[in-house]
């Protein structure tokens, strides 16, 4: 595919994995162990032989964000004492929630829809 054409097709778009693979933006789909295995059988190694390690160590992003606003290490209790506004405070609890899925690969909107 032409670099003019992945622009026309992507421009920051997210894509169905189902368009993606309409669409020529992928060649198949799987999920990550589909792709472990893949890059696997490229590299000629052994699944069994695949170590995986995740660099850098990751970090709560909302314990860190508290860390950087007060300066100090802390836990939730803190953001009380910092002025945080309500709904700022309830963003983060969304960003804590979905970082306690445990799951690395996540999409957010940038933007928060909510209904009345």
């Amino acid at each position: 595919m032409t670099r003019a054409r992945v622009e026309e097709l992507a421009r920051g778009r997210v894509w169905t994995g189902k368009d993606a693979l309409e669409n020529g933006l992928v060649d198949e789909i799987g999920d990550l162990e589909a792709a472990v295995t893949y890059a696997a059988e490229l590299a000629g190694i052994e699944k069994e032989d695949v170590k995986r390690i995740a660099l850098p160590e990751a970090r709560d992003p909302l314990e860190a964000f508290v860390e950087d606003l007060a300066g100090v290490d802390s836990d939730l209790k803190v953001l009380g004492l910092t002025g945080v506004e309500e709904e700022v405070l309830r963003e983060l609890w969304q960003v804590r929630r979905m970082v306690e899925t445990g799951d690395p690969i996540q999409a957010r909107l940038p933007f928060t829809l909510r209904i009345q």
